[in-house]
């Protein structure tokens, strides 16, 4: 099956932990790999993307598609992921085709209305933009959770690379952010590893 960048590509939002494994469909412009990290102190989600290869988003064929593009589809509803879940869940939608200097555009799903701009692929209107990184073959971003319509942080995704309008690999996955307590853990993780280092092998000065 071939996957397009607007609604008219089916969704499929379905549940597994980040860091899913890319499902090629066809050669070419991929995803190496990619992973959601939340964090709840800061009421935002940083995405991270790994190409096959450096994209291409400036270059256009006649219908404008561009060479290369990715799409996120994100439902805070993780209560039943499956492969036929409704549009209607689909809350927020990023699409590497609306790329705008170094922002990307972060839109409505379809639940409360349909943007009419050719753009929009179909998807509802914009509720706001965020700077995006790229460097090589990566690229990130951050999101408040607020725009992704997932304020306790737990949603699932779906996302895809296209190569001029058609799909050549796809993800899926879901975030469930860690209990602050655990956030510290992984923070003093380095620190007690350095610790414990010394523990076992201290200075030959020491008295």
């Amino acid at each position: 099956m071939v996957w397009h960048g607007g609604v008219a590509g089916v969704l499929a939002v379905v549940g597994a932990l980040v860091g899913s494994t890319a499902v090629t469909a066809r050669a070419g412009f991929q995803l190496a790999s990619q992973r959601a990290q939340v964090d709840l102190r800061q009421r935002e989600a940083t995405f991270f993307l790994t190409f096959t290869q450096p994209p291409d988003f400036q270059t256009r064929d006649a219908l404008g598609r561009r060479a290369n593009s990715f799409q996120y589809e994100i439902s805070p509803i993780t209560s039943s992921l499956t492969a036929d879940i409704p549009l209607i869940d689909v809350r927020a939608v990023v699409r590497g085709d609306e790329i705008m200097g170094d922002r990307l555009p972060i839109r409505d799903g379809i639940e409360t209305a349909r943007d009419p701009n050719q753009a929009a692929g179909g998807w509802g209107y914009v509720r706001g933009t965020v700077p995006f990184t790229l460097s090589g073959d990566r690229l990130t971003f951050t999101a408040p959770l607020s725009l992704l319509d997932a304020p306790d942080g737990q949603f699932a995704y779906r996302v895809f690379t296209t190569e001029f309008g058609q799909t050549t690999s796809a993800v899926t996955g879901a975030a469930v952010p860690l209990p602050p307590a655990a956030w510290l853990v992984l923070t003093a993780l380095p620190l007690i590893a350095r610790c414990w280092k010394s523990s076992r092998h201290p200075s030959r000065f020491s008295t």
